[in-house]
């Protein structure tokens, strides 16, 4: 009587390949710049190559989502939506094999693993199969998008920071890869850049300011009630997506009512007869400065002096280029004149508009 033992060579143990990107750092980055199958190249541990081994049946792929709990393994597959086998592809001299992993297209951290199965109906599990040490990575196909309106929309102080958020984290990495533009009105021919403007990034958000010595007149207030376009562009998520298009918006910065100063005189050296109209000098002065360019200021002022015998007579006020106004004013019905005046007038510095009363 003879007898006779076979032993059943247990499923090759194959590995991930440490000569590849994806073997020598264990992880992988998927961005919407990436090609549409990421490429996977395995070792096969033993000098036998795997098309040879008649027990094993397929070497394959697999993944699953980790980012919402951890999921049932599916199989990977290639571009032409079949499963992946590494065993029909070429192996080379040294055991390596490559296979291109069409990944999926839903945003998440992904793992993912190699898989070798083989035919051995009494055998135990850990002959029949084999699985790598699962590799952590991200797939992320969505670029970042300006989320809601920046902060304040309107009526931004000058000196005071504008905050643009976005949808998700960005890179924040200096030197900043994004670039910021603000053009003021008035100022077409001055595109204020990266340099001109303080630049704060942290996390999912932007926070910008001009910087008061960038400015023609070196003065904050020389934005006052001026609109501006804000242009963000380049702006990159973690995973390094970029933002689609140029983000465009028009605002405005505030627009603080001046500190007027209202003199109003007449010639007390003569006399006038109750038929005469009496000559009033006016001098409206705005004490805010604006600007130190006197010659890019226009000013269009209308006001009107109510006096209580006459409520709805009016002046014409004309402006210097120093932000004095000087103008005569000629009331009838003199006699009834008793000082008592109110004053209510409107005052246009190029596209700013301040009121008082």
């Amino acid at each position: 009587l003879s007898k006779s033992i076979e032993f059943t060579e247990p499923c090759p143990e194959v590995q991930w390949s440490s000569a590849s990107t994806l073997g020598k750092y264990k992880k992988f980055f998927i961005n919407k710049d990436t090609a549409e199958t990421l490429s996977v190249t395995l070792q096969n541990p033993s000098t036998i190559p795997l098309d040879k081994k008649v027990t094993l049946t397929s070497v394959g792929l697999e993944y699953r989502k980790v980012s919402e709990g951890f999921k049932d393994w599916n199989a990977g597959r290639q571009n032409n939506d079949k499963i992946i086998n590494f065993k029909n592809n070429a192996e080379d001299s040294f055991g390596f094999i490559t296979a291109d992993w069409k990944y999926p297209v839903i945003d998440g951290i992904y793992e993912i693993r190699l898989k070798s199965t083989c035919q051995c109906d009494r055998c135990p599990l850990n002959l029949k199969e084999y699985t790598s040490d699962g590799i952590i990575g991200s797939i992320d196909l969505t670029p970042p998008r300006v989320f809601g309106e920046p902060s304040p929309f309107r009526n931004l102080s000058p000196g005071e920071a504008l905050t643009i958020s976005f949808t998700e984290d960005i890179d924040c990495e200096q030197p900043y890869k994004f670039d910021v533009g603000i053009e003021v009105s008035e100022m077409s021919s001055i595109l204020f850049g990266n340099n001109d403007i303080d630049i704060f990034c942290v996390k999912n958000s932007i926070a910008i300011k001009l910087k008061e010595d960038r400015l023609p007149a070196k003065s904050l207030n020389y934005l006052l009630g001026r609109t501006y376009v804000l242009t963000i562009d380049g702006v990159k998520d973690k995973s390094g997506n970029s933002m689609e298009e140029m983000y465009i918006i028009q605002s405005n910065f505030e627009c603080l009512p001046p500190t007027p100063e209202l003199k109003i005189s007449f010639n007390s050296d003569r006399e006038y007869l109750t038929h005469e109209p009496i000559v009033f000098n006016v001098t409206i002065s705005n004490n805010q400065v604006v600007s130190k360019l006197a010659t890019e200021i226009n000013f269009e002022i209308t006001g009107r002096v109510m006096v209580v015998s006459n409520p709805n007579l009016c002046m014409t006020l004309e402006a210097s280029s120093d932000n004095v106004v000087m103008a005569t004013c000629q009331l009838d019905d003199s006699n009834q004149v008793f000082g008592y005046y109110s004053t209510e007038q409107e005052i246009k510095i190029g596209e700013m508009c301040l009121e008082y009363h």
